[in-house]
Parts: structure tokens; sequence; C-alpha cells
């Protein structure tokens, strides 16, 4: 877990620096030259999360959700739950 906490820091503080540099009136070169970089930045995140992330060993057959422990009983794929 420890891994992927630097790259979501990373790109997070990069994404809020991003946003709020026109606040400051920063040079618009630098601004568009971020907004270049941004998309390297994020598929840098999403990879290392893919690469070093841990699976889950629960399947969506079983489980709706990573974080919730709601076991599927049969009745959502029918569209009964409402």
């Amino acid at each position: 877990m420890k891994a992927i906490k630097f790259p979501i820091l990373l790109v997070t503080l990069f994404a809020v620096l991003y946003n709020s540099l026109p606040f400051f009136g920063v040079n618009q070169q630098l601004i568009t030259a971020l907004f270049a970089i941004a998309p390297f930045a994020t598929l840098w995140m999403v990879y290392r999360i893919l690469k070093d992330g841990i699976p889950t060993n629960k399947t969506w057959e079983n489980h709706f959700y990573e974080d919730y422990d709601y076991k599927r009983n049969g009745k959502e794929d029918a569209g009964e739950l409402q």
C-alpha cells in the first residue's frame, strides 16, 4: 500500500497546483505546459496503482463493493431491488 501512496499524493498535489495557478496570475505558457504534462502524470499514477496495488479477492459475482461487506443475494440481477 505504501508503494501507491506516493503516486497518488504527487499527482493530486500536481492537480491542485495546476488548478490554483490561474488565480495567482501565473504565466499562460506555464499553465499550458502543465496541461500538456497532466495526462502523462495521470497515466503514470494509474500504471503504478495497477502494477504495485494489491488485488482483491472479492469478485463481482459475490460482492458489490470493495469497501463494504455486502454479499449479493441474487435479486440484484433480476431487477427486484428497488
